[in-house]
Formats: C-alpha cells, sequence, structure tokens
C-alpha cells in the first residue's frame, strides 16, 4: 500500500516504520496492543475502548483508512479485511481463526 500511494518502501524499514509497527505489536504500554489483546478477549470495539484508561487508539483509525485506501485502489489484503471485520463488523477472533485455518 505504501508504495500504491507514491511512499518508498525503503520508508517501511526505519525507525518510524518498523520500529514503531515492532512497538505497537509486542509492548503492553502500547495502546494498540491493548486494544487488540481486548478484542481477542472477546469484547467489542466499544467494550474494549470502554475498559481501557487512556481512549485514543491510533490504529483505529490508520485501520480504517488502510482498508478504505485498499478497496479503492482495487487492491486487498486478507489480513486487513479479518482485522477490520473484527473491528468495524463485530465478528468474534474466534470465527475469523477458524476461517484462516479452514
Amino acid at each position: 500500500m505504501l508504495t500504491i500511494l507514491g511512499g518508498k518502501r525503503q520508508t517501511a524499514y526505519t525507525y518510524a516504520g518498523l520500529g514503531d509497527l515492532l512497538l505497537t505489536c509486542t509492548s503492553e504500554k502500547s495502546r494498540n496492543f491493548t486494544f487488540g489483546i481486548n478484542l481477542a478477549k472477546g469484547m467489542t470495539k466499544e467494550e474494549a475502548l470502554e475498559s481501557m484508561s487512556v481512549k485514543t487508539v491510533e490504529g483505529l483509525q490508520s485501520m480504517e483508512s488502510i482498508y478504505n485506501l485498499m478497496h479503492m485502489t482495487g487492491n486487498s489484503v486478507k489480513s486487513i479485511d479479518y482485522i477490520y471485520d473484527v473491528i468495524y463488523r463485530g465478528k468474534k477472533v474466534d470465527n475469523v481463526l477458524k476461517e484462516i485455518s479452514g
């Protein structure tokens, strides 16, 4: 998606790209990580946000933007579709995992 939108591939491999992604995905101090753990526990988007002391989760807006851009440009990444379904369509993580495992 980065290159489709005119970005440089090497940007993804900088501290701002890969570094931020790794921290977001692995740190319990990350709001995105905490939000994702809450979804994995079966909470809805609203319940997950309500349970957190800080209500700003940058990944929510990013996910919606990425999903919309992908579909506007005729591209699709199944993992993005699955994550979008969980967050915005209320699909249960367990059901997504069953779909993935076949």
